[in-house]
């Protein structure tokens, strides 16, 4: 990641994560995000 940022300028506004397994859309926190799932195969 830090090879990766030297190269970007980037936004700090733009979170990205990379989750291992379904994740509980109802959660407060998840309610309002912008999520895309992508399938592995």
């Amino acid at each position: 990641m830090t090879a990766l940022r030297s190269q970007t300028k980037g936004d700090p506004r733009i979170k990205i994560a990379v989750l291992d397994g379904l994740i509980d859309l109802d959660i407060v926190c998840f309610q309002s995000a912008n999520i895309t799932r992508l399938d592995p195969y």
